[in-house]
């Protein structure tokens, strides 16, 4: 078992395809821990990088125009 931090999409993407082949561990399991490990450190990522209340903001229909570019601005901000 080799983890390390999550920092680049493939890393992602790669903790994702890990997590998938773990999901049937048993308990205490060497698989279970990894698979604990994992689900922390992708969840860490998704935190920083999928930030939940940018994505509700931008389906909120009750939003206008303004409000609209300035979530799209502010997010583009962050992707630099």
């Amino acid at each position: 078992m080799t983890i390390h931090t999550i920092v680049t999409e493939a890393d992602h993407k790669a903790a994702l395809a890990r997590i998938d082949a773990l999901m049937d561990a048993v308990a205490g399991t060497p698989e279970a821990k990894e698979l604990s490990i994992l689900a922390v450190l992708v969840e860490d990522y998704e935190s920083r990088h999928f930030p939940i209340e940018r994505l509700v903001a931008m389906l909120n229909p009750d939003k206008n125009i303004a409000d609209w570019r300035k979530v799209r601005d502010d997010w583009r901000k962050q992707e630099d």
